[in-house]
């Protein structure tokens, strides 16, 4: 049943299988194993892929409902057992993972010391429905019932460079000058890929792309080597990163939503773990998560307690010896 649905989520047996770590023959085999034991056919196949028959639709809401209710006893087990320690796993994109996040996992494990928390920074969402994670980070709030949502705060994103970079090319005073320049572009399932163009007013990206990467701790790392102009959240500049702000009259944002199953609600655990969250990101005691935006050299003072308690100056790149 779990086969049948990853197929009639990915429409194709080579994805779905990539996902499930099988072969494609492998799947097909338990896909027809599965037909003839129920005496129907599920999926019309095709090139284009998957689609499923009309007793494949008939059969998913009751198979979708028959998963969500053996996903709750899993669930109902982990906070049943010891509930004051154990594990509590946490899936984050990688740039608040890693320099936000992290860092203060430190303080945190020093208190709750029967806590472990698994820390898991991709930029793929992570389905909590499904038991990818308990608890999730992410740039888009999820639509599932079952889930509890709230609203973490907003990362502000705003071109920045290098002083290398400057002293070396200098900074476009406005968006035309961009085609003398390079852009550091991050493509990954959580960002918007057509967010560059529209922010900045062109058509098109074409010839301006230096360095194109997946990876937001990738994306910090070459616009702090000097290789173009990158996007970021201001919070990397309140940091310390030595970087220095591009003022083109532009800045896009992205909210983090934190995500967990209603049958966590109850688990002294995870609700430690959200409590500490929502302290962490709070807007009130740190201004990069507001709302409203603040260019990042008036976010620096505003930064001085996170920064110097957490001793991240440099942290991305700092200098090799």
């Amino acid at each position: 049943m779990k086969l049948f649905l990853a197929c009639a989520k990915f429409k194709s047996f080579r994805n779905a299988a990539e996902e499930l770590g099988l072969t494609s023959t492998t799947l097909m085999r338990r896909i027809d194993r599965l037909e003839e034991s129920i005496g129907c056919k599920l999926f019309l196949r095709d090139q284009s892929g998957l689609t499923l028959s009309d007793e494949g639709t008939a059969m998913i809401a009751d198979v979708a409902h028959m998963e969500r209710h053996a996903f709750n006893v899993f669930r109902r087990a982990s906070r049943a057992s010891n509930d004051t320690s154990g594990t509590v796993r946490v899936a984050v994109t990688e740039g608040p993972g890693n320099f936000w996040i992290l860092p203060r996992l430190i303080d945190f494990q020093k208190t709750y010391r029967k806590i472990t928390v698994d820390l898991r920074c991709a930029m793929e969402q992570a389905d909590v429905a499904r038991l990818e994670s308990d608890i999730a980070i992410q740039l888009e709030p999820p639509t599932n019932p079952d889930l509890i949502v709230a609203k973490l705060g907003r990362l502000h994103i705003y071109p920045f460079v290098s002083k290398e970079y400057e002293s070396l090319y200098g900074v476009p005073a406005t968006l035309a000058d961009l085609k003398n320049h390079r852009i550091i572009k991050q493509s990954a399932p959580q960002v918007d890929d057509t967010a560059y163009a529209r922010v900045l007013g062109l058509k098109s990206l074409e010839g301006i792309v230096g360095i194109k990467t997946n990876s937001s701790v990738g994306a910090l790392y070459a616009v702090e080597r000097g290789a173009g102009i990158g996007f970021l959240p201001t919070v990397s500049i309140a940091l310390g990163v030595p970087l220095i702000a591009v003022d083109l009259g532009v800045s896009h944002h992205a909210d983090l939503w934190l995500t967990y199953h209603k049958e966590f609600r109850s688990s002294e655990r995870h609700k430690i773990v959200v409590d500490w969250l929502k302290k962490i990101f709070d807007p009130k005691t740190y201004p990069c998560f507001r709302d409203e935006f603040i260019h990042p050299n008036a976010l620096v003072p505003m930064m001085t307690a996170a920064r110097e308690g957490f001793g991240l100056t440099g942290y991305a790149a700092a200098t090799p010896t």
